[in-house]
């Protein structure tokens, strides 16, 4: 039995997302594949997780209820079996199998190794991946993104989550997704949130440039849209712009996608940009053709 589930980018409302405004989100053509197969070793579950290059990177067993046997990595173990309640409360937790899992795309790249596993279970133990918030973290749009096939539109309304399938304007054929670098980690976004939270008119602003963000006729307008929500996010955070710093001197737009100081940034005009960005040693420069689902 296999299962696949899509990476994320998420183009606006980062941050605010969590609380009541709206983003707009795009499943990545890159994402992470479960495979199960009957075995009759001495763990009720084997489980062995391979990187892009098809290396082994994590391995462990667990019992019949949910214990952890062995393990590569005491941490990711615990992580990993809570994310498997769910599928312990199946009728799929009943047969011993071994685990196989992979990801497209190299860890560090923060495409959602997390919220993709976590959708992958959801399959095995037949649940809605949205039903894995709880455990996940987040707004959770990145779970909705995991099981989407193509961009969506994500908010939280009276807690629930509100998901409708968009259609990205042609303005970004044009972008590409720049690798910063680095990592950023979930859990220290959701705590400069939970610091500084939006107010409401503020998450209303940021839902007003999501739907102008869909409707940008051109280049320019989407440039514009991008630089009112980096001033937004960055006025309200206290956070640096990524054309304020890493990307000062760059023609054009850059926006941070997600939390900002890592992952990846879109960036507009990359034909003019292409010598500016290998002087300054970004290698790693993903087109929207190749990077949207």
């Amino acid at each position: 039995m296999n299962f696949t589930a899509h990476g994320k980018l998420l183009l606006t409302g980062e941050y605010a997302i969590t609380q009541s405004a709206l983003g707009i989100a795009m499943p990545t053509s890159f994402g992470q594949h479960l495979s199960l197969e009957s075995y009759d070793g001495p763990e009720h579950v084997l489980w062995e997780a391979l990187d892009h290059k098809n290396q082994q990177w994590f391995t462990a067993g667990f019992d019949h209820e949910g214990q952890i046997l062995h393990t590569s990595s005491a941490a990711m173990a615990e992580k990993l079996q809570g994310f498997l309640a769910p599928v312990r409360l199946s009728k799929n937790w009943n047969t011993s199998v071994r685990v196989q899992t992979k990801v497209d795309f190299p860890r560090l790249w923060g495409l959602g190794t997390s919220s993709t596993l976590c959708a992958l279970l959801s399959q095995w133990a037949e649940v809605d991946a949205l039903s894995y918030r709880g455990l996940h973290g987040g707004s959770g749009y990145d779970l909705a993104c995991a099981q989407a096939t193509g961009a969506i539109s994500y908010a939280l309304k009276d807690g629930k989550p509100e998901v409708d399938s968009v259609q990205l304007p042609q303005a970004m054929e044009s972008v590409v997704f720049v690798y910063r670098g680095a990592k950023q980690q979930t859990d220290s976004s959701l705590k400069l949130v939970g610091r500084k939270p939006f107010s409401t008119a503020q998450c209303e602003e940021v839902s007003h440039l999501s739907e102008a963000f869909l409707i940008a006729n051109s280049v320019d307008e989407l440039e514009d849209i991008i630089e009112q929500h980096e001033c937004l996010i960055a006025s309200h955070l206290g956070l640096e712009r990524a054309i304020e710093g890493p990307f000062n001197g760059i023609k054009g737009q850059v926006k941070s996608l997600g939390g900002w100081g890592g992952d990846f940034v879109m960036l507009t005009r990359f034909e003019e940009n292409r010598q500016w960005l290998e002087t300054n040693g970004f290698t790693t420069i993903i087109s929207f053709e190749t990077m949207a689902l």
